[in-house]
């Protein structure tokens, strides 16, 4: 539904962030696009088949930050919603 092109999600869906000397948290609402929401309520029948990669980085936009390197990447596979739990932080 979404092919292999990578997207920017800070161009499409809202976002707010948390940063304390320990960690940097990005929250992402993926309701804040039509299109978003379309593809999430689709993916959710297929989740327990699904593979998902994502890798995270920010965007360089002077020769400083130059080459951008990779924060942090993960894969979901065989996600049950039905199942999932919330995770809180301390």
């Amino acid at each position: 539904m979404v092919g292999s092109k990578p997207a920017l999600l800070g161009l499409t869906l809202k976002q707010t962030y948390v940063r304390t000397d320990r960690f940097l948290e990005v929250v992402v609402d993926v309701s804040s696009s039509a299109l978003a929401t379309k593809i999430v309520k689709c993916a959710l029948g297929f989740s327990k088949t699904l593979v998902v990669d994502m890798a995270f980085l920010l965007e360089g936009r002077s020769r400083q930050e130059f080459p951008e390197r990779v924060l942090g990447s993960l894969r979901l596979k065989n996600v049950d919603f039905k199942n999932s739990q919330r995770l809180v932080g301390p």
